[in-house]
């Protein structure tokens, strides 16, 4: 696998700040979806997908974030 040498800029962080902020928002909404859905005794399997892709991007997105983060310090 190649990795590309990439130039990170102050906008790419903003960027990545506003998506992990999203990300946070998504999750909180699903898992107050998943906490009703079980309450209601209908089956959370499908729920519980979605939940852990949320967990699974929000991850990616913390991991590129503090790539960002360390990649901008260096440069200074």
């Amino acid at each position: 696998m190649n990795m590309k040498c990439v130039r990170y800029k102050l906008r790419n962080l903003r960027f990545a700040e506003g998506k992990a902020a999203k990300v946070d928002e998504w999750l909180t909404k699903q898992k107050v979806i998943v906490a009703k859905s079980r309450g209601n005794g209908k089956p959370v399997d499908l729920d519980k997908e979605l939940l852990l892709r949320l967990y699974d991007l929000k991850r990616r997105t913390i991991d590129r974030l503090k790539r960002i983060e360390a990649a901008l310090d260096a440069k200074s």
